[in-house]
């Protein structure tokens, strides 16, 4: 154990009614209970909470997901196990260290990325989720006013989603619905 006590240790406190084992392997404190997404992000330290998950952690998604996505380098380790779901999304390194913030999710200080850059981050990756969670997140963020056109954009910038964005921003103005397909061509040769 990395505290300095003893694997038996646990055994004995899980006895007691002190400490709590989940279904995932973690521990914590009798009569509390981590989400799918808490216990995600404790399990992989050097994981980020993003996409859908992020939009949860920022009020946009109104139920936690089921599955957890988690943003990784894009040569690390790929964690194994099967409680919670994860989807794993690699990223750079220069990608994977911007617009990071710590937020509590069940009372534990976990990071995520910021609502601009989870937003971004939707388009680019629409097609590994739903087509529709990024004009969906963009709207709602933009119509209760919780990001700015320049804040998306900086973001877009340090990330590589101009294009994207602009498309989405188009179609947002136009007043059309949650699909980018009529506005971002995915194969221009056809």
């Amino acid at each position: 154990m990395r505290g300095g006590g003893h694997s038996w240790d646990l055994r004995i406190y899980t006895e007691l009614p002190f400490i709590t084992r989940l279904p995932s392997g973690l521990y914590c404190p009798w009569g509390e209970s981590y989400g799918p997404t808490c216990q995600a992000a404790l399990k992989t330290p050097a994981g980020i909470v993003c996409l859908v998950s992020a939009l949860w952690v920022h009020g946009l998604v109104p139920a936690e997901p089921l599955e957890v996505d988690l943003a990784i380098g894009a040569h690390a380790h790929r964690p194994r196990w099967r409680v919670p779901p994860v989807r794993f999304f690699r990223m750079r390194r220069a990608h994977l260290d911007a617009d990071v913030e710590t937020r509590d999710i069940d009372s534990i200080p976990c990071p995520v990325f910021t609502l601009p850059r989870t937003i971004v981050d939707c388009l680019r990756f629409r097609q590994k989720i739903s087509d529709a969670w990024g004009p969906k997140a963009l709207r709602d963020a933009l119509e209760r006013d919780l990001v700015t056109r320049g804040q998306l954009e900086s973001t877009a910038q340090r990330v590589r989603g101009v294009g994207l964005l602009r498309a989405a921003l188009a179609r947002y103005e136009e007043g059309g619905g949650c699909s980018l397909a009529a506005s971002v061509c995915r194969n221009p040769r056809k």
